[in-house]
């Protein structure tokens, strides 16, 4: 089939083959603590800034995800308590974010899952191709 010989020329196909591969364990993972990879990402994100004021506007530009995608992941982190919104002490127009203790420790869970899934990747495709990839997202 001539649909075979180009998805084995072509390196988006490899590249779309190998993320299904890696990334349905991976999700598989996030699903047992109650999350989807977007909703594990902006907790993260809200968790390492932890020592600072995050605002949703921050994680959309941390992240990359449009404002309506942040929203909502926003309420469903906060629908299992692992996040509060509040309004924020220096401009009561605008709502912050914090980690719960809950999503703290569910945080710490995740970082655990990152880098498990991390080393099975480095596994799989040797440290300077994974170095290879992290420098493409710079």
């Amino acid at each position: 089939m001539q649909f075979k010989t180009f998805m084995k020329k072509s390196s988006l196909m490899a590249l779309h083959q190998r993320y299904q591969l890696f990334f349905q364990p991976l999700q598989k993972d996030l699903r047992v603590l109650g999350l989807n990879l977007q909703d594990s990402l902006v907790l993260l994100a809200t968790f390492f800034e932890h020592s600072k004021i995050v605002y949703p506007s921050d994680l959309q530009n941390a992240l990359n995800i449009p404002k309506d995608q942040i929203s909502q992941s926003l309420g469903r982190l906060e629908d299992k308590n692992f996040i509060r919104r509040k309004l924020s002490i220096q401009d009561k127009r605008r709502r912050q974010v914090e980690v719960t203790s809950f999503g703290k420790k569910v945080s710490t869970q995740l970082i655990t899952q990152f880098d498990k899934h991390e080393d099975k990747l480095e596994a799989l495709i040797g440290a300077k191709m994974n170095e290879t990839i992290r420098s493409l997202a710079k």
